[in-house]
């Protein structure tokens, strides 16, 4: 199985873009807007979105479990036309 994108919420953007790009060795794909950072690794896009910044974009509240890391999505390529085929796939997946 191959992943194609990955979303995680973070509380520091800055400490995640420096563990992402220097000890992970990601590139950044897009700087230009510092709420949500583009980073790709061996063709897998990840997008980190500060949460506040989020819940501001999304005009909602959010709770979040102290400690506990959350995360938007998960994206592989397929074709959703049809989801209950994609569903028992990802269910035999998991």
């Amino acid at each position: 199985m191959r992943l194609d994108g990955l979303g995680l919420f973070v509380d520091d953007m800055a400490k995640m873009i420096r563990f992402y790009k220097d000890v992970l060795g990601f590139e950044i794909k897009d700087e230009e807007n510092t709420s949500n950072v583009y980073l790709v690794k061996d063709g897998t896009l990840f997008l980190l979105y500060g949460r506040n910044d989020f819940a501001k974009m999304t005009n909602q509240r959010y709770e979040y479990i102290k400690g506990l890391n959350d995360h938007l999505c998960l994206n592989r390529n397929l074709n959703l036309g049809d989801r209950e085929p994609a569903i028992l796939l990802i269910r035999k997946e998991i």
